[in-house]
């Protein structure tokens, strides 16, 4: 490793160094010879293969699967399984225990691939061979992030899944109890679907961010990252806060370049450090102003970090949608941390700092080009391109322009090297998401995140303001013990809820702990960031940690306005211009009043009382109402008034404090970093496990619901809430499955589960066809309401019914589930073979919505209600689309499968088409094992119309509940205690 002296702006292999060292998620070897010439090739071929598919997409599952079985066995190659230390004495190179868990990666991951058709089917139901490749992918899978990340998140997998095992011997006067599961089905859920490695958080690192690392590399390679800090510095050439400023500007340019707080902070400091040493800065300054400007790439348009692409993907938005949420949030941090820079330039008394750049005029003209293609990617994003294929153009554009700088140009060996950076950049990423796969795969299976949301609310009251503090900790203390994009994950499902049960909207809830996700990485005890500049300016850790914390204060105050004023979603650019606008200068001034506050500077040292005025003028300006605000705005005055008289009276500016040792209290935390925040993270979990007590003699029933993203989660998880809560001696909990196949599957195999199934999947499963190999043993409670099948086409596309469809690209809905068993029964009836005669591609909503936006399919099917949300987002961002009537079929479909289908219509309002739409409606029915006690199944029926306005809270779905109507369950018998219940009612006969 090479010296490092402190104090001493670091060369580029110094600098390479701190990165490894600080990092939470780059601990990596350097390769050389033909282990350093193998990973770079198997990287290279990752990236082309990222690249390629953005223009011929692979089914969704199955890229995941192969993404993984790349990465994943060179992470164990690329990153030490010791310590730094112990692995200093030896060659730094893979040995064989590094070689045999790659090898059993590629194993395992292959597997799946080579058995796919079948091996999708059996997440409800695994063999032993699917259970022990699942069991050997989860060790390998928490390894690899135990080496690039540290043992923490690996420990708090290891915690979740013990939750998932033995919650059923968790006392039932908890609220988090739930039934347990077994080996197999948690190994099930893991490992099968798109609930556990592969779900969404991989997705994101194997698509989003591998694509924008590589164009971060590409830009790095042709000179960008050297052009940002020189326009920065020769931008704010003469003055005493001229340095500041720079870094500032600076980190926010290198953002897009690296995409890393701790990386851009080490960037900035090789270069901005001996400028702000000669203009007077004390080290601890220095360093927190070298943090804050390195943090605030990750909270900055156009590329943020990889937690908003995750919001993308879960909110079902365009990129460029998050990108305009964090505009005016961005623009308040950055004011928060100039106006910081320039109070503190003025306590301690910065000077002019003479350092030698080009011209700014000249080096814009020279080099200005670099800034086309960061622009390019908001532009083709604003014009419909999907930010995949945005990053990829910018990339080529990128990579073409490198030529007009011959000292920078992409030759073949810096292309290489691009390529190869791109993916290594992202190991730690994917070894993240995917291990984060396995705690969000046991919330959604135990139902955890719609109970501990629930504990959330009712610690605070249901006071939003109360939810919205116990959120801010927890989300802190998870950052404690995991990177951004972790603890982004786990809040996600187990915190947002609760702010969404309090009124908040979906955008806030997500940029609330977004923004505390981000921002516990310059948070005490743990900022890496903080400790890297401190390695550069020799400064105190913990005092360039509370420097960094200090300079971004504003950052932490400004989410709660996004949850707790009435105008909070004009900061998110969710209401009209004129309200954004008066709401971002509001807010400016709210954040001058913070920086007041924090920095003890106005006109001159600001004593108690201005500070004391500043601090009300700031809470009341954040309210961003009128008469707060018009308050807010007198104690701004009245401040801004005594600090006048006080610089009047001649007080002096304050001079730096000395330097003072760090406690050892301080540095004996350090060194304890992980244990004390993986307590903290168990500390939140067992927060949860308070509750009211219920009772012995519980009976334990879980809700077989379907995808997170889907009506019949949000439905069944609302239902679980109203049984625990009516039912005396009966709790219930709501479980992510993979919708009607798997949740008459369960049904089937015990009389604790109740499940939700489309009628078609529901009737092959009484007769034993389909994807039942005999009559399943299953009962109705009710019919609840209809899906509609909904088909869309591009317009000009030629494809007028559904005959139209031979030889497109269609895509048929996610494996195993009910719109793929209806999708493929519409082709056969319209006479198509779905094997043979499209080129089908079974993809959930959000992937085929995407793939409609991109070009990269001509059609799509959706069963669902209305309005479906990615429909919306489909027909709003192309007003080209057009669902089809598929009402030609149906008399074909219920000569061959009964009268399930019916005729349904789609108002043209729903999506703003040009006239209504007749299709085939499927309904849905809520079924339990034909063995399930009688009077528990009648108090089940009963309690769905007793307690109706319960579940309408939950899902506008539960309206159509209606007792004339629910005992039609055809083919489906009605369970003989639901029978009971409808005869008393006088609805059945």
């Amino acid at each position: 490793m090479a010296e490092i002296t402190l104090g001493a702006a670091p060369d580029r292999e110094q600098q390479a160094d701190l990165i490894a060292r600080y990092e939470q998620e780059r601990p990596a070897r350097r390769l050389s010879g033909r282990v350093g010439l193998l990973a770079t090739t198997v990287a290279v071929l990752v990236s082309v293969y990222a690249l390629v598919a953005v223009f011929r997409p692979q089914p969704v599952l199955q890229y995941r699967i192969t993404f993984l079985a790349a990465v994943l066995p060179l992470t164990f190659l690329a990153y030490r399984g010791r310590s730094r230390r112990r692995a200093a004495e030896d060659r730094d190179t893979p040995d064989v225990v590094d070689w045999v868990l790659a090898l059993l990666s590629v194993a395992v991951l292959v597997y799946p691939l080579v058995t796919f058709d079948e091996w999708v089917q059996r997440q409800t139901d695994p063999t032993a061979l699917d259970v022990a490749a699942g069991l050997v992918l989860l060790a390998l899978v928490l390894e690899a992030t135990r080496r690039t990340v540290g043992p923490v998140l690996p420990v708090i997998c290891l915690v979740f899944l013990a939750y998932g095992w033995l919650g059923g011997l968790i006392p039932a006067s908890w609220d988090v109890g739930h039934r347990g599961y077994d080996v197999p089905r948690l190994i099930g859920s893991l490992y099968i679907g798109t609930d556990g490695f592969f779900g969404v958080p991989l997705d994101v690192a194997a698509t989003y961010i591998v694509l924008f690392t590589v164009y971060g590399a590409v830009l790095d390679h042709s000179g960008a990252g050297k052009f940002f800090v020189e326009l920065s510095l020769a931008a704010f050439r003469r003055s005493r806060t001229a340095p500041g400023r720079t870094v500032t500007l600076a980190g926010f340019l290198l953002g897009t370049v690296s995409g890393s707080g701790v990386a851009t902070t080490v960037s900035l400091g090789s270069v901005a450090w001996p400028i702000l040493r000669r203009a007077g800065y004390p080290k601890d300054q220095a360093g927190g102003v070298l943090a804050a400007g390195g943090i605030g790439a990750i909270l900055s348009p156009p590329t943020l970090g990889a937690a908003a692409f995750l919001i993308a993907e879960l909110l079902n938005v365009s990129y460029l949608k998050v990108l305009l949420f964090a505009t005016v949030p961005t623009i308040l941090y950055y004011v928060g941390v100039l106006l910081a820079i320039e109070i503190d330039a003025r306590r301690f008394g910065a000077r002019e700092a003479g350092y030698e750049a080009p011209p700014f005029g000249r080096l814009l003209l020279r080099f200005g080009y670099h800034f086309s293609s960061l622009a390019l990617i908001v532009a083709l994003m604003a014009v419909g391109r999907s930010p995949f294929q945005a990053v990829v153009i910018a990339t080529l554009v990128a990579f073409a322009l490198s030529f007009l700088d011959p000292a920078h140009r992409m030759t073949p060996r810096r292309t290489v090297s691009a390529l190869a950076q791109g993916t290594l950049g992202v190991l730690p990423v994917t070894a993240t998401t995917a291990a984060a796969g396995v705690i969000v795969a046991v919330v959604t299976l135990t139902g955890l995140g719609l109970k501990a949301s629930g504990v959330i609310v009712d610690l605070a009251g249901h006071n939003l303001a109360l939810t919205a503090v116990f959120a801010a900790l927890a989300v802190l203390l998870l950052g404690l013990a995991v990177p951004v994009t972790a603890s982004f994950i786990i809040a996600a499902v187990i915190i947002a809820p609760a702010f969404l049960a309090t009124g908040a909207t979906q955008v806030e809830a997500y940029m609330f702990v977004f923004y505390y996700a981000v921002l516990s990485e310059v948070s005490p005890p743990t900022a890496l960031s903080a400790v890297a500049a401190a390695a550069i300016t020799g400064g105190n850790a913990f005092r360039t940690m509370l420097m960094a914390w200090r300079y971004t204060l504003p950052a932490f105050l400004v989410p709660f306005a996004f949850v707790l004023t009435p105008n909070g979603e004009a900061l998110l650019g969710e209401r009209p211009l004129g309200q954004v606008v008066l709401a971002t200068v509001v807010a400016i001034l709210a954040v001058a009043a913070l920086a007041v506050v924090t920095g003890g500077w106005m006109f001159a040292p600001a004593g108690p009382v201005e500070r004391l005025l500043a601090a009300g003028a700031a809470v009341l300006l954040l309210w961003l109402e009128p008469l707060p605000a018009g308050l807010g705005l007198a104690l701004l005055a009245a401040a801004a008034a005594v600090n006048l008289v006080r610089r009047a009276r001649g007080v002096a500016v304050a001079r730096p404090v000395a330097e003072a040792a760090t406690p050892g209290w301080v540095e004996a935390l350090g060194r304890r970093r992980g244990l004390a925040a993986a307590l903290a993270c168990l500390a939140v979990l067992g927060a949860c496990a308070v509750g009211v007590a219920q009772g012995s003699g519980t009976t334990r029933l879980s809700v077989a619901t379907g995808q997170t993203t889907g009506v019949y989660y949000v439905y069944g998880g609302r239902l679980a809430q109203v049984i625990t809560e009516n039912l005396a001696g009966v709790e219930a909990t709501a479980e992510a499955t993979g919708a009607s196949v798997d949740n008459i599957k369960l049904v089937a195999r015990s009389d604790t589960y109740l499940g939700f199934t489309l009628a078609d999947t529901a009737a092959t499963a009484v007769q034993g066809t389909g994807k039942f190999t005999e009559p399943q043993p299953i009962r109705a409670l009710a019919y609840l309401y209809d899906n509609y099948t909904q088909v869309a086409v591009k317009g000009g596309s030629g494809i007028r019914r559904l005959a139209d469809l031979r030889g497109k690209r269609v895509s048929l809905g996610a494996p195993n589930s009910g719109t793929e068993v209806t999708a493929r029964r519409l082709l056969q009836a319209a006479g198509l073979d779905p094997d043979k005669d499209v080129r089908g591609q079974r993809l959930g909503l959000n992937e085929s919505v995407q793939a409609m936006k991109d070009g990269t399919v001509d059609a799509m099917f959706w069963s669902g209600g209305l309005p479906t949300g990615g429909i919306k987002d489909l027909t709003s961002a192309d007003r080209d689309v057009r669902l089809l009537d598929t009402t030609d079929v149906l008399d074909e479909l219920r000569a061959k499968y009964g009268p399930v289908y019916r005729e349904v219509l789609i108002p043209a309002a729903t999506y703003g088409l040009p006239g209504d739409v007749r299709t085939v409606g499927v309904p849905n029915y809520l079924v339990v094992n034909e063995r399930m006690n009688d009077e528990l199944a009648y108090q089940l029926t009963k309690l769905l119309f007793d307690h109706k306005a319960d579940l309408v809270r939950g899902h506008p779905e539960a309206r159509k509940l209606d007792p004339a109507k629910a005992p039609a369950t055809e083919p489906v018998p009605l369970h003989p205690g639901s029978l009971r219940y409808y005869r008393e009612r006088g609805t059945a006969s």
